[in-house]
């Protein structure tokens, strides 16, 4: 009852309240609105979803249709037999289904569109351009073993059309488990056929040349002709050498694969220069015969950073190989191996895939930017935990357990994040590497951590401790690399490229002649302005953003600010620049003549010949100074004006010439008054400058008062009056001092004076204020305070020349230096070496350096010889005592006449290190000589990747009994001579041996008539062992245009 009463109340005031109606009503219709809504969504999205599903069904239809359509075409149009029962499939011989396709292939009948669809993925990865330059390209592969093979069927799977195969050896069992394409059908075949025959089944177009031969250096060009890439698998080291040169020689693309042998790890194979290759043997082999042939880098390489294994080895020849006679006619050839390393089947796969893969990316135009070198140096993060853990203790002041970073983070940090370089621009490699934290304020961590060269670290350190920050100490370094980037070198560079082109851009050179306009504008402003505004804070920065806003495409800002600005200012005042520029040519054409002229006299001065007898170069005047006088007006102004500007290049030409003009102005001052048994002699600078102090003092002591002496000293440039005086008194004294005349004929300063007589004044003026002038007993202060200004002013131009003398010094010094070469000697012998130095006298230029020195076990010394020195020769001697004999026996082996300094060449045996610069054809020539014979190990290499002359062997201790000369101290073996210094034949008039008389001519005195020839050469191939051994490619050269230095290393 309850419950209906209650309803019916509740109804009953539903019925009576309009407000209670008007909310019910509402809420209705949200719900019924809400429902609508939700349940047409919900229609909506199963109506698509069906679609959807009906439109997946139809097109897979559809293109399973044209499959089975396309299939059909193919398997008609090429008679492919049509295999029905799946069962049946292995009895059809692929050979017989693929030749009739293939040799419609080859009459060009093969529609395009199939190749390309075995090509999809690739043409999706390089693109259309990537994709013709593979398919063009030709690519040799030395070597089809497991690497070869892998890397030459991943090049054809990928598109390359052309490719050639070279290997001399056959399939062997051995072979199975790491060959590519080898199956049991092949064993015994060439594998360069096997090879060919399972590419040409993979691809419709590939084209092999198969070339069952050995790669050598005297016929193997023929086998790289026409070859846009090499990739090298030989694994004999003396083979993959002589390519490895042969391709830096002719410029030809090349990838090496390294060893895979006694190696299990194949997350450690990677691609690197092979100069930082390390903890692979055959690297390190190759990498050693490719530096003493002048290659140090440029050859990027496939190899492992995984130690060897140890118990891992060359595999053993069995008793029973060994009893059945020479196991060396077990190789191939005389100079490959007999044993052989154990190999991991997979490594050579991965080995033969990384260079295919470098090759690929190569030839499409998308290199690997930055391959990851990771050299897994060990002891190398160590060492550097090491230190960076006693850096953290000082910094903390306390000992530390343990460090946020181990390892595994130096070595990350080291190797990925700043890839073994410094991280201060221009990041070189740093010969001794040290991480420390970049910000000291921040604690240790992996981004905290940077990598530093040792001279690096003690700035970082030294500014960060005085409390600056890491960006104060490198920002503006940094910056200014960045602005030389953005403001010349990227725009040098599109400059070039755009006049290279043919037709040039007329947009490119149109935009780049304004960028140079602006900038050379913008540069001359600032550089007058510099020292303005280069005290505003940010200012390098500013400019850095500023140059990028000049240069980069985007921006284009010198376009805008020479089409708007630089463009309308130019041509509103062209006439007057014209005008400007054609008078200044001819003003600065007299101008330089002069000065060149006057250069010349301030040079010798320079040099010390100072002035003629008679005169000083700074001698007093009778007449005081003025601004018309160029000593002590304008070139004061000029040499303060380049004092300030003196660390830019335009400063020191111009400095040269102000040193000049000052020098030709002392040059023409008035004789001293000195007493003339006093100038008997020229002046040094020092001389005069003591002779003007004494002077000065003796001025400053008799003045008598201070008041009546200006208050200047020897390092002033002006002079003010002790007392306080008016404008007016200024102006008028101004005035009469340019009317000051001093008589010529009087002695020293004081005008008109006889001897004992009060001093005399002559008054040229007649006002009534100033100095005084009508009293005759202030004319004498008058005169004392001009010629203590003279004086004052001599001591400063005196400084002035001084210091340009040492310009003009150091530039003549500079460019003496800029045409000549070094050769630094080292003696790594375990024994001191005397080194000579003898140059024929017919020689152009001679170096001024000692010709014979005592040169310690691990010492080195650089000799500075000109750049036109010919027929100069350096040699080593031995067990030297010039105490008792300066002659030719005061040493053991190689002595000379003079003693310590040579007077003339070595006594024979002697190895020589022989030079000719700027020779024939403007080539450096060099070689190491053993025409003398033999007594020091050496080499001769270079900075500029030249080729290595060297005799690295040492031949004494097997030097035969005909050729030994006496014996040294302890009855040791010392040289051993030639078989021409030996006069073996005793004629050496006429010898087969020395090439003289009958034998004088390269045809008449063959190395084959040469005695010990074979000796020499087999020990030394790269040196000079007899008089006609050019062809044998002993004499080296090196272009002369590449300024060349050179290094010679006894004992190397």
């Amino acid at each position: 009852m309850d419950g209906s009463n209650t309803l019916t109340n509740l109804t009953s005031q539903l019925s009576q309240s309009h407000k209670a109606q008007l909310i019910l009503a509402a809420t209705a219709g949200c719900v019924v609105t809400a429902g609508a809504f939700l349940g047409y969504n919900s229609f909506e999205r199963k109506r698509r979803i069906q679609e959807l599903r009906e439109e997946v069904r139809r097109r897979a239809s559809s293109i399973g249709e044209q499959t089975d359509i396309r299939r059909a075409q193919f398997e008609d149009s090429y008679d492919f037999p049509r295999i029905v029962d799946p069962s049946a499939s292995a009895a059809v011989n692929l050979v017989e289904r693929v030749e009739p396709v293939k040799a419609r292939v080859q009459k060009g009948e093969a529609p395009e569109e199939l190749f390309r669809e075995q090509l999809a993925r690739c043409y999706a990865l390089f693109k259309e351009e990537g994709m013709e330059r593979i398919r063009k390209s030709k690519v040799v592969v030395v070597g089809c073993g497991g690497v070869g093979s892998w890397a030459a069927i991943m090049l054809v799977r990928s598109g390359v059309t052309n490719i050639r195969l070279v290997d001399f050896d056959r399939v062997t069992m051995s072979s199975l488990n790491r060959h590519a394409t080898a199956t049991l059908g092949d064993v015994g075949l060439s594998k360069v056929q096997a090879m060919k025959q399972a590419l040409e089944r993979i691809s419709l177009k590939v084209e092999v040349d198969a070339r069952e031969e050995l790669w050598t250096k005297e016929d193997g060009g023929k086998l790289l002709d026409d070859m846009d890439f090499v990739i090298d698998a030989i694994d004999n080291i003396t083979t993959k050498v002589d390519l490895l040169k042969y391709c830096h020689a002719h410029k030809l693309k090349v990838i090496s694969s390294m060893g895979a042998g006694s190696k299990l790890d194949p997350t450690r194979i990677q691609i690197s220069d092979i100069s930082c290759t390390a903890e692979d043997s055959l690297s390190r082999a190759v990498r050693v015969q490719l530096r003493k042939a002048g290659i140090a880098s440029g050859i990027p390489v496939v190899y492992s950073t995984e130690q060897p294994v140890e118990d891992i080895k060359l595999l053993p020849l069995s008793e029973e190989e060994k009893e059945k006679g020479n196991v060396q006619e077990l190789t191939p050839f005389d100079d490959f191996r007999v044993r052989i390393l154990p190999v991991f089947g997979p490594l050579p796969s991965i080995f033969g895939l990384n260079a295919a893969a470098y090759v690929l990316c190569e030839i499409s135009g998308r290199p690997i930017a930055n391959p990851l070198w990771i050299k897994g140096r060990k002891k190398t993060y160590e060492k550097l935990l090491r230190e960076l853990l006693v850096r953290e203790e000082k910094i903390a002041g306390e000992t530390i357990n343990r460090l946020p970073i181990d390892e595994n983070d130096v070595s990350y940090i080291y190797e990925d994040l700043y890839r073994g370089r410094s991280i201060v621009p221009p990041y070189r490699v740093p010969n001794k590497a040290a991480l420390t934290r970049w910000d000291p304020k921040e604690p240790l961590s992996v981004t905290n951590c940077v990598v530093f060269d040792a001279p690096e670290l003690k700035k970082h350190v030294d500014g960060c401790a005085k409390g600056l920050g890491p960006e104060e100490v490198w920002g503006s370094e940094t910056t200014v690399i960045i602005s030389a980037t953005a403001a010349f070198l990227y725009p040098g560079y599109a400059s070039y490229k755009t006049l290279s082109q043919r037709p040039a851009s007329e947009e490119d050179l149109e935009r780049w002649l304004m960028y140079w306009s602006v900038l050379g504008c913008i540069v001359g402003v600032e550089y007058v302005a510099e020292w303005l505004i280069s005290w505003l804070p940010f200012y390098y920065p500013i400019k850095t953003l500023f140059l990028l806003y000049l240069s980069l495409p985007q921006t284009r800002g010198s376009s805008y600010i020479y089409i708007n600005y630089l463009q309308p200012f130019l041509h509103y005042h062209e006439a007057d620049i014209d005008a400007t520029v054609s008078k200044l040519k001819a003003r600065v054409y007299n101008y330089l003549q002069e000065r060149l002229r006057l250069l010349w006299a301030a040079i010798l001065g320079s040099l010390g010949q100072g002035s003629q007898p008679g005169t000083s170069a700074a001698s007093d005047s009778a007449q005081p100074p003025t601004m018309n006088d160029p000593v002590s007006g304008p070139a004061q102004l000029i040499g303060g004006f380049w004092r300030s500007y003196g660390p830019s290049i335009v400063a020191s030409g111009a400095s040269l010439f102000t040193a000049a003009s000052v020098a030709a102005a002392a040059q023409q001052a008035q004789p001293s008054r000195a007493p003339a048994q006093n100038r008997g002699h020229s002046e040094n600078s020092e001389e005069r400058r003591r002779r003007l102090e004494a002077e000065l003092a003796s001025l400053n002591n008799s003045s008598g008062s201070d008041d009546d002496m200006m208050t200047t000293h020897p390092g002033s440039t002006g002079y003010r009056p002790a007392r306080t005086e008016s404008s007016a008194d200024i102006r008028s004294r101004g005035g009469q001092f340019e009317e000051v005349e001093v008589p010529s004929d009087v002695e020293g300063y004081d005008v008109g004076r006889a001897p004992g007589a009060p001093a005399q004044g002559v008054q040229r003026s007649s006002s009534l204020f100033g100095w005084g002038w009508g009293d005759p007993t202030k004319s004498a202060n008058v005169l004392t305070r001009l010629r203590y200004r003279n004086i004052v002013l001599r001591i400063k131009n005196l400084e002035i020349l001084e210091r340009y003398q040492r310009l003009a010094t150091a530039v003549l010094s500079f460019v003496a230096c800029a045409a000549s070469r070094t050769i630094t000697v080292k003696n790594n012998c375990p024994y001191t070496v005397w080194p000579g130095l003898y140059t024929d006298p017919s020689s152009p230029g001679k170096p001024n350096h000692a010709t014979g020195w005592e040169a310690a076990k691990g010492t080195s010394q650089t000799v500075t010889v000109p750049d036109n020195w010919t027929s100069g020769r350096i040699w080593g001697r031995r067990d030297c005592n010039f105490g008792a004999n300066p002659g030719p026996n005061s040493c053991a082996s190689a002595g000379c006449n003079g003693g310590l300094e040579c007077t003339n060449p070595g006594v024979p045996p002697a190895s020589l290190a022989e030079w000719t610069l700027q020779g024939d054809g403007n080539k450096d020539y060099y070689d190491v000589s053993l025409v003398d014979g033999f007594n020091i190990p050496m080499s001769i290499t270079n900075n500029k990747n030249c080729p290595v002359a060297d005799c690295p062997a040492d031949l004494n201790p097997s030097c035969p009994k005909q050729l030994q000369p006496a014996p040294g101290p302890n009855g040791a073996i010392l040289g051993c001579s030639s078989a021409c210094s030996a006069n073996i034949d005793g004629h050496p008039q006429d010898s087969a041996n020395c090439c003289s008389g009958s034998h004088s001519t390269p045809d008449k005195c063959p190395a084959s008539g040469v005695q010990f020839y074979d000796y020499f050469k087999k020990g030394c191939p790269n040196a000079y062992a007899y008089a006609y051994d050019e062809p044998s490619g002993a004499l080296k050269s090196c272009d002369s245009g590449q300024k060349a230095d050179y290094t010679l290393t006894f004992c190397p």
